[in-house]
């Protein structure tokens, strides 16, 4: 389990739980702490239901420290499992404690929630691209597309590589290219807990751009989705109901409900979507981002599917980010461009790696351990690639679960594997 899975599925659990119902009728209540590192791992102990694997180490007693200091129906993780979640949580400094069992003070945070970032690439890596390396033909067909885009002539870019090539990089670079030229940019980020909820990322999208908070009140909420359908179109009235049942918010008195047909009212929101996008369009260019289209939801491609027919004639570039097993069904259209990201060759690896360090140290954020470790990066020539270091002690059928880390050829990490996370 990844640390982002863990912290993501300890907030279900802390929510969950509470809504149980016992015998006993009597509240339930649960204490999560989240470690991140080394562990031994060896062999079965208890029988039964309570049969488990024994497991060693700093991390464990860390994550049940850390539990120790949660609050009723909370999450704490320790200062490892933060640097890798990056920004993706709602997290709450709780300074440091001293904890029985480790000789220093640590650092913990409480997960508050899922953050409200626009991308994986913005949530994981804070602050500004740190450019493009080997990529030269790619961006200088990107910037064309965009040229043509913005007078008139609608165009669809497919991004397409393995995981960690550096997509949404590419994606982030352009988007800075042009921060300063008048556009209006709509980012849809895709998620693979999400692939069974319909149209989930243009619900993210509206609720980012209105500023909607959960705990706000419904009328609250109709106030600010107003105000952001009023930049696109004339028709509030007409189209809000229905955008606003897309995004579960009660309609109160203020509109009557919707007695159509689920057929009919699932035709109006996807075209009540559609002349959003194009209202937008008729006011200044816009940059369309949907990003991780492998993990879309049925009806976001179909949304898509139409969005491609209805930019062409727009100013719009819609810039569409997948992995290799994605099947895209816009190849070959006279408007659509596909970008392959490859792999970067060995130079071109020491050439980002050295970037990566100049902005580290700009921003002062690296010391010698991160350049070590991004030296030795570099010697994955370009492509993801893992570090491991693993002990096994055969005698006693103990063995160290592996520490690795993986970088990516857009120099930014990606997800690292091998870490056990302590849940406590």
């Amino acid at each position: 389990m990844t640390p982002r899975r863990a912290v993501r599925a300890g907030l279900e659990i802390a929510s969950l739980v509470g809504a149980l119902q016992t015998r006993a009728k009597a509240t339930l209540q649960v204490r999560i702490g989240i470690a991140t590192g080394l562990v031994v791992v060896g062999d079965l102990v208890g029988r039964g239901a309570a049969q488990e694997q024994a497991v060693v180490g700093d991390t464990p007693n860390l994550a049940a420290r850390l539990q120790a200091l949660a609050e009723p129906d909370s999450v704490v993780v320790a200062a490892a499992t933060r640097r890798l979640i990056g920004d993706r949580f709602r997290l709450r400094d709780l300074g440091r404690h001293a904890v029985k069992g480790l000789a220093e003070p640590v650092e913990a945070w409480i997960a508050e929630g899922v953050a409200s970032g626009e991308s994986r690439f913005e949530a994981a890596h804070s602050g500004r691209p740190s450019g493009l390396v080997g990529r030269e033909a790619e961006s200088a067909l990107l910037r064309e597309r965009q040229r043509r885009a913005w007078h008139g002539a609608g165009q669809i870019a497919l991004i397409s590589g393995e995981a960690g090539i550096g997509k949404s990089c590419f994606s982030a670079w352009l988007a800075e290219q042009i921060a300063d030229e008048p556009h209006t940019r709509l980012q849809y980020q895709c998620s693979p807990f999400h692939r069974d909820s319909a149209l989930h990322p243009f619900v993210q999208q509206l609720e980012r751009a209105a500023q909607i908070a959960p705990s706000e009140s419904p009328e609250c909420k109709l106030d600010k989705l107003e105000a952001i359908l009023k930049l696109a179109t004339a028709r509030t009235q007409e189209i809000s109901p229905l955008i606003a049942s897309l995004l579960s918010i009660p309609l109160g008195s203020r509109y009557p409900p919707l007695t159509m047909a689920p057929a009919q009212q699932r035709r109006l929101t996807l075209s009540a979507l559609l002349d959003q996008i194009e209202g937008l369009a008729r006011r200044q260019p816009v940059l369309m981002l949907f990003e991780d289209a492998h993990w879309a939801d049925a009806t976001s491609l179909e949304l898509l599917n139409l969005a491609v027919e209805r930019v062409r004639r727009l100013p719009v570039l819609l810039l569409i980010t997948f992995r290799p097993e994605f099947d895209a069904p816009w190849k070959g259209l006279p408007e659509v461009a596909t970008v392959a990201l490859g792999r970067l060759d060995h130079r071109q690896a020491e050439l980002m790696v050295e970037a990566r360090d100049r902005q580290a140290s700009a921003a002062g954020r690296s010391d010698d351990a991160d350049r070590r470790q991004n030296r030795r990066c570099a010697a994955v020539r370009g492509r993801a690639d893992e570090e491991c270091a693993g002990i096994r002690i055969v005698d006693r059928g103990w063995r160290a679960l592996p520490t690795c880390r993986t970088i990516a050829a857009s120099g930014h990490p990606v997800d690292t594997a091998g870490f056990a996370d302590g849940a406590a």
